[in-house]
């Protein structure tokens, strides 16, 4: 029997060993890495690369919102709507692009050679959801997990080193700027004891809407007890 699929080039075989699969397919590996640019790309190899491109992101994004809600089981709608963001960004794919070592795979056109194509996000992130999709189609979106669970799992625990070292000001600023596009305010709505003994009342308010109240022995004091109040409400 003739084998109708291409022999894959060694510098590109050994992608596969990167990756720790192997592609039944592997017309559909070259097809991820062979962009646009190149000139002696067919409209239909064009064509074909931007079909992946396309439902690469939507693969990459379902396996994203899946790696969220089951590993973050207690997290609240506007902190996984943040981190899917970040996860599903062009910045993120490439970095994770060249985290696998896959610019120095891929066939781009002499312009794009000559101009750091390579090093382009742009490039590089579109590079990267034709190569999910490709591995999707060869392999299933189990085959998407293996080769990006590791690099999600850093994410997140990167991710709560930083919260945990963050104050709740901080915390809620992060918060409220990533889902409703604003910031909150602090306004002092009290103060009691004597001078040398003062105790603060404050308010955080978000469009008007009080989101929490906190007391402290100094304003600062009291406008983390507001915030930490306000992020009790966000995860309710």
């Amino acid at each position: 029997m003739t084998d109708l699929h291409p022999i894959l080039p060694p510098e590109v075989a050994s992608l596969q060993e990167a990756l720790g699969l192997k592609f039944q397919d592997p017309s559909l590996l070259l097809t991820a890495l062979k962009h646009p640019s190149v000139e002696s790309a067919s409209r239909e190899e064009a064509l074909a690369f931007k079909r992946l491109e396309f439902l690469g992101d939507a693969v990459w994004n379902f396996l994203v919102s899946r790696h969220l809600f089951l590993e973050l089981k207690e997290a609240p709608q506007g902190e996984l709507s943040l981190l899917k963001g970040h996860l599903s960004s062009a910045t993120f794919l490439a970095k994770l692009a060249r985290e696998i070592g896959l610019p120095k795979f891929l066939y781009l056109g002499k312009g794009e050679e000559q101009t750091g194509g390579r090093g382009k996000s742009s490039i590089l992130s579109s590079a990267m959801e034709a190569l999910i999709a490709a591995l999707y189609l060869d392999r299933g979106l189990e085959a998407v997990s293996h080769v990006a669970q590791p690099h999600l799992e850093k994410v997140l625990m990167d991710q709560a080193r930083r919260e945990e070292s963050l104050d709740p000001k901080s915390r809620l600023q992060i918060l409220v700027q990533g889902r409703l596009k604003s910031l909150p305010a602090y306004h002092l709505t009290g103060r009691k004891g004597p001078p040398h003994h003062p105790s603060y009342e404050v308010e955080v308010l978000l469009q008007g809407k009080v989101l929490g109240k906190g007391t402290g022995k100094s304003l600062q004091e009291a406008e983390q007890k507001a915030a930490e109040e306000a992020l009790r409400g966000f995860d309710a």
